[in-house]
């Protein structure tokens, strides 16, 4: 940071501290540096010549320490010759400590954006290595099917995780997780999605990443999506509820073939079944206009860490 006056000399950059006296000693032990005239102290006379051109007649140095180590200095310069109150001195340590404490954030944040990039990328090798183990110890069994929706529901978690990074794995945004999911199946124009903005918790992208793969799937292999001119409608509004706020969900399918009960209960039906947090809440309509599946959780809980 660089803070001066219209008249004054910018100091930004990179300065030995001993270009300018002989009081780093004095930092390093944690010691504040007051020095009220450059020329007559016996740390800056020999240099009083450098201070003065960058208009430092007087100054004050005060040292932040971390661990008994010093971390930061705080100075103040002064192009005339100066007495520095007491006053003066806690300020500027007031300032100092504000202006530390907003640093070491700044490097804490950064330090976590690098670490969260980096456990994103192991977390995308790891599911890659697990999709490719899969893959492997599966060749043999007949049933590819099986095998393709496995490696596919990974993928969904995948995308679900890209989606958390965004904002750390707090958050993330209802209507990304639908978008993300829903572009691996390559259908553009036949989803129509419609919604307030809402951020959910990292444990509701994940049931509803899965949740909406299951269902895009069916649409594709018996429902609306398995002809043409099919269309799928994805909606979600926030009403208010007896006790707390609700979140309504509903995926309706037209233009396809008419809805049947499936005559099985396999994986992606009970997934299905377990609803937006994996606590149930579903409704399903097989309706000769398509499927349509209506869900709903408490909010609050949609949106828990």
């Amino acid at each position: 940071m660089d803070w001066r006056g219209a008249s004054g000399v910018s100091v930004v950059g990179s300065h030995h501290f001993r270009s300018f006296g002989s009081y780093v000693e004095n930092l390093k032990r944690g010691e504040t540096v007051v020095i009220p005239d450059v020329e007559r102290d016996p740390r800056t006379a020999s240099q009083s010549g450098e201070l003065e051109a960058i208009h430092s007649r007087s100054l004050l140095n005060l040292p932040i320490m971390v661990r008994g180590v010093l971390d930061t200095v705080i100075f103040v310069l002064n192009a005339q010759v100066r007495e520095w109150t007491s006053d003066e001195i806690d300020l500027v340590r007031q300032v100092g400590d504000r202006a530390h404490g907003a640093i070491a954030r700044a490097r804490a944040e950064q330090e976590q954006h690098i670490l969260n990039e980096e456990l994103s990328h192991r977390m995308k090798n790891t599911l890659a290595i697990v999709q490719a183990i899969a893959t492997q110890t599966l060749r043999e069994v007949s049933e590819r099917d099986a095998v393709s929706a496995l490696t596919q529901r990974i993928g969904a978690l995948s995308r679900a995780h890209d989606a958390l990074l965004k904002t750390r794995w707090v958050s993330a945004a209802l209507e990304d997780v639908v978008k993300a999911t829903l572009a691996a199946f390559d259908q553009a124009g036949r989803f129509h999605l419609e919604g307030p903005s809402l951020q959910i918790g990292p444990r509701a992208t994940l049931s509803l990443s899965l949740l909406l793969h299951e269902l895009a799937t069916n649409a594709i292999k018996y429902g609306a999506l398995s002809v043409q001119e099919g269309q799928v409608a994805i909606t979600w509004s926030v009403e208010k509820g007896a006790k707390e706020d609700i979140l309504r969900m509903s995926w309706t399918e037209t233009g396809g073939p008419s809805a049947h009960s499936p005559s099985g209960q396999g994986f992606g039906s009970r997934l299905i079944g377990m609803g937006l947090i994996g606590t149930g809440g579903v409704e399903l309509g097989y309706n000769p206009a398509g499927l349509i599946a209506s869900m709903e959780a408490p909010l609050s809980q949609m949106q828990q860490p």
